[in-house]
C-alpha cells in the first residue's frame, strides 16, 4: 500500500501507554483512516467502491484448488447472503472465476492465510 500513496503509518491508532484501547476501536480506526484511500469516486461525487465486490466470495489456492470444498462452503453461505456475481468480464476481483462464487490464485504470491499454514 506504501506504493500506492497510503502512508500504512498513519493509518495507524495513536498509541497512548496509559490508555487501553478496545480490539474493535483499534480495528474500527484503521479501517476508518484506510478507507478514503479504497474509495473511488465517480464525476458526480458518489463514492464507488468498486474494489471490493459485493457478496460472499472466496479464494482458492492454485497449488491446491479443494473445488468441493469450496463448492460446499458456498452452497452453505447462499443460505445466509448473497454469492458474488462475476463481473461484465467474468471475473471477481480481476480473476477467473472456477465455479460460482470462486476465484483461484496462487495463495504464497499474495501472501494469503491458507498459504500460511498450508490448510
Amino acid at each position: 500500500m506504501q506504493g500506492e500513496g497510503v502512508d500504512v503509518k498513519a493509518c495507524l491508532p495513536n498509541y497512548d501507554a496509559s490508555k487501553m484501547m478496545e480490539k474493535e476501536e483499534f480495528m474500527f480506526t484503521i479501517v476508518e483512516k484506510l478507507l478514503p484511500f479504497m474509495q473511488n469516486v465517480d464525476p458526480t461525487g458518489k463514492v464507488v467502491n468498486d474494489l471490493i465486490p459485493d457478496g460472499f466470495y472466496l479464494v482458492g489456492d492454485s497449488n491446491n484448488p479443494q473445488h468441493e470444498w469450496t463448492k460446499a462452503i458456498i452452497d452453505s453461505v447462499r443460505n445466509i447472503t448473497h454469492i458474488t456475481p462475476p463481473d461484465a468480464d467474468g471475473t471477481i476481483c480481476g480473476e477467473p472465476i472456477t465455479q460460482e462464487g470462486v476465484f483461484i490464485v496462487p495463495s504464497a504470491k499474495f501472501n494469503l492465510c491458507s498459504s500460511v499454514s498450508g490448510a
